[in-house]
């Protein structure tokens, strides 16, 4: 399950956004993000498995020029929980999108 609500404020140029995601696997059907989590640390040397995930992002995009233009800027906590390990970590994103 994913919730993305989101708020236009400043003349429709920022943009809030807020995501929340929740996942439910039995016996640890569920892996870790492999681009994000799964490079932690105390990840790479186990599986990253887990039965419940959950995460919350919170972020901002700047529209410099529509949707070809953006500046993008977030933060988001994970969290997964399993028979043979638990997972607790904090991303922080920032990014410039092109498309013309």
């Amino acid at each position: 399950m994913t919730l993305t609500p989101t708020y236009f404020l400043i003349l429709n140029r920022l943009q809030v956004v807020l995501r929340y995601q929740y996942a439910h696997g039995g016996d640890d059907g569920l892996d870790l993000q492999k681009r994000y989590e799964g490079l932690a640390p105390e990840i790479q040397s186990t599986n990253g498995a887990g039965s419940d995930y959950n995460a919350v992002y919170l972020g901002l995009i700047y529209y410099v020029y529509r949707h070809n233009f953006k500046l993008m800027t977030g933060v988001e906590y994970n969290d997964m929980t399993g028979d043979k390990q638990n997972f607790s970590g904090w991303t922080y994103l920032a990014g410039v999108r092109l498309a013309f």
